[in-house]
């Protein structure tokens, strides 16, 4: 459920809808994002002290699946880049030499002893 922080720090999930919000407070909306990897993100949202209308709430809980799921997406791309930067620099750590090649021949991959 998206739940707003107050300038003093609290959680109130019913913070901006209340009618004694002092004016210029910002709050920071909060809303959570699960993903099915089991990490979780947090997205905070700076500077909407608004109303929360129970249209926008509903935007919220259906756009938070999807958010959760981008978020991992991009958690496993940079795992993945990052595994493979590490194979590289092992493979450029290597005395031997060794050339990665595709099934039909083009080189992928070679260290410094291989040229």
């Amino acid at each position: 459920m998206p739940t707003w922080i107050t300038p003093e720090g609290t959680l109130r999930p019913d913070y901006p809808t209340q009618a004694n919000v002092p004016a210029g407070s910002e709050a920071v909306l909060a809303l959570p994002l699960r993903t099915d990897a089991g990490f979780h993100v947090l997205l905070l949202i700076a500077g909407a002290a608004a109303p929360l209308s129970p249209d926008v709430r509903d935007h919220l809980r259906w756009i938070q699946p999807y958010l959760g799921q981008g978020a991992q997406r991009a958690l496993l791309a940079w795992t993945l880049k990052r595994r493979e930067e590490q194979g590289r620099h092992i493979i450029d750590a290597l005395d031997e030499a060794l050339v990665l090649c595709t099934e039909d021949g083009t080189i992928r991959q070679a260290n410094g002893p291989a040229l």
